[in-house]
């Protein structure tokens, strides 16, 4: 949230009139989402993404695998943005069809026979496993438009995670490498990152994949000319709406006109 209202405070000296984010998130039920809702006080709590105990042993903290990020200390929160003039979130981009469309040109690059090879969209996931439910979910829809544009065989949606327990990702590489063998068995594989840079991904999928063969680049969706357009057209569309903030964190000034 620090780095956010420097942001946003540079711009408050400019005068602006009202703040538009527009989220480079791919999924909306993600809690990197969750949490901006927060940020922007569309939601009363911050996202619980933390990553769950299998067993009454794996709850103590040293039971988390050694590639764990550090989770911060219970009870420290989030600091929603404090702005004098409206806020205004903008939708992900998974409400659009531009996300399988560049996700599609994405994957027909590395094809060679669309229709005997499989799409693995992978994108980093959730450590709560009940969000990690949703997150396939929605992942898997968009797995399915690429698919359909790019014709190909099959495709899947999978998650790599960090910062997880041991039991997690014991089930996240078995995972994995079923999911790879089934799909390998029956063509080449094609994998292409369900994310802006595929950097982060390819260092978790080649952590819990090893030496598994598939074709992959590792281009995300930055750097195709229609993110900008759509960033664009969301920026434009949010800005015709009002700040719809709910909840406070305490404000820097009263908010003229439109907020709650």
């Amino acid at each position: 949230g620090v780095v956010f209202q420097k942001a946003l405070d540079k711009l408050l000296a400019k005068h602006v009139g009202k703040f538009i984010a527009v989220p480079l998130v791919m999924l909306a039920k993600s809690p990197a989402m969750d949490d901006l809702r927060y940020l922007f006080g569309l939601s009363e709590e911050p996202a619980s993404d933390r990553p769950d105990a299998r067993d009454k042993e794996m709850k103590a903290p040293h039971a988390l695998s050694k590639s764990a990020l550090v989770l911060p200390p219970e009870g420290r929160r989030l600091k929603r943005l404090e702005c004098s003039v409206p806020l205004v979130l903008a939708e992900t981009i998974d409400k659009s069809p531009v996300l399988a469309a560049i996700l599609a040109d994405r994957a027909k690059a590395l094809s060679r026979d669309a229709s005997r090879e499989s799409l693995i969209l992978v994108g980093y996931a959730p450590r709560s496993d009940a969000a990690l439910a949703a997150w396939k979910t929605s992942a898997q829809a968009i797995a399915e438009q690429v698919r359909a544009k790019a014709g190909l065989r099959r495709a899947l949606a999978v998650g790599v995670r960090s910062g997880v327990r041991y039991g997690q990702q014991d089930s996240d590489r078995k995972e994995l490498h079923e999911a790879f063998r089934a799909l390998t068995t029956e063509g080449r594989v094609i994998v292409v990152p369900l994310a802006p840079d595929g950097s982060l991904v390819e260092r978790l999928l080649k952590r819990d994949l090893g030496n598994t063969a598939y074709r992959w680049d590792g281009k995300g969706v930055l750097g195709d000319r229609r993110l900008l357009d759509w960033v664009r057209s969301a920026a434009e569309a949010a800005s015709k709406l009002p700040d719809v903030r709910q909840y406070r964190d305490g404000a820097r000034g009263a908010l003229s006109g439109g907020g709650r």
